[in-house]
């Protein structure tokens, strides 16, 4: 399917003199060009970059290059070829480049020549302060988010785990608040064992379900087709739970990106194989105050590393920067 939309794309008719008086009456002095994991929306930023010169900025949040989301998928390869051709004319001529991560920037630099500076979602913390919370009866965890790439089968991994903690009295549960469409084996997972699926719920509920949680559940899949998809990503539920002063349980392979930055910054309790998921689960449950602790480290990794007046102005200084270059 991805590769016919391409096509489609390719086909169409929307080099349009609308489209370019509209860039040319703009004027801009300086191109935002996000790199998605699509053929197409490169044409059309080649298509204005060649016609209307001027400094860009690119921003690459994914693995939008490397073969390894490719899995086996000989279709996903096909696409991928052609992909890395565009990213990489992108790359290599931009005036300043974002990433989403340290490691992409790594992974960017190296590939591109580029200079990447790292860009995340900032948080507010101007009236935020973290809460101490009494755990009162059983632990109460909460996923909120889609469960698509694999991201089920890490939360069918918990329920299983609950299924031995709390065999002889519930101890700890799970809410699941997900707009994915799931089959009718993980949904019976996901109901069982102390776990609920609570379907979606409108985004402003959001904030105040995690607030009422005592842990908040961050993962990412470990099974083979799917676990190097978010190698290089960096979700921003991680920043809304970092705000939310929660401890953050994490399961995810410890070669990807969010995995990494959260033992590197010693935020959250984490399982990197489905086989340490029940232990890890155990330690919080004997011991809350293990809760509070990781979640005022959660906090103050928020605090640290993603302010939001330090992000604006990393934002801000970068764009002026390249704006500031002339393209002949």
């Amino acid at each position: 399917m991805t590769l016919m939309r391409e096509v489609v794309w390719m086909l169409g008719r929307w080099r349009t003199p609308a489209l370019d008086k509209f860039v040319g009456d703009f004027d801009a002095d300086v191109y935002f060009i996000p790199i998605y994991p699509v053929i197409y929306t490169a044409q059309i930023q080649q298509y204005v970059l060649k016609k209307f010169p001027k400094p860009y900025v690119c921003y690459l949040a994914d693995d939008n290059y490397s073969y390894l989301p490719c899995g086996k998928n000989l279709f996903a390869y096909i696409h991928r070829f052609f992909l890395r051709r565009v990213v990489r004319r992108l790359a290599e001529n931009c005036d300043e480049m974002f990433t989403i991560t340290k490691i992409e920037a790594e992974d960017t630099d190296r590939l591109f020549g580029t200079k990447s500076v790292v860009l995340t979602k900032g948080i507010d913390y101007s009236k935020l302060s973290f809460e101490e919370k009494k755990v009162t009866g059983p632990v109460r965890m909460v996923y909120t988010g889609n469960l698509l790439i694999g991201r089920a089968s890490s939360l069918v991994a918990i329920s299983k785990a609950l299924a031995n903690i709390n065999k002889d009295n519930e101890v700890m549960t799970l809410d699941i608040y997900s707009p994915t469409v799931l089959g009718n084996e993980t949904m019976r997972w996901l109901n069982s064992n102390g776990c609920r699926f609570r379907g979606s719920v409108p985004k402003e509920q959001v904030a105040e379900i995690q607030k009422n949680a005592d842990v908040v559940v961050f993962v990412e899949s470990l099974d083979t087709k799917h676990r190097f998809d978010a190698r290089l990503s960096f979700s921003t539920k991680l920043t809304d739970y970092f705000a939310s002063g929660k401890c953050i349980f994490a399961i995810g392979d410890k070669s990807i990106a969010p995995i990494q930055y959260l033992f590197e910054n010693d935020a959250a309790i984490i399982s990197t194989e489905y086989e340490q998921v029940e232990g890890q689960l155990c330690k919080l449950v004997s011991d809350h105050n293990m809760i509070n602790e990781y979640g005022r480290k959660a906090f103050e990794c928020g605090k640290r590393n993603h302010d939001q007046p330090a992000v604006k102005k990393t934002f801000l200084n970068t764009i002026k920067k390249a704006a500031r270059k002339v393209k002949v």
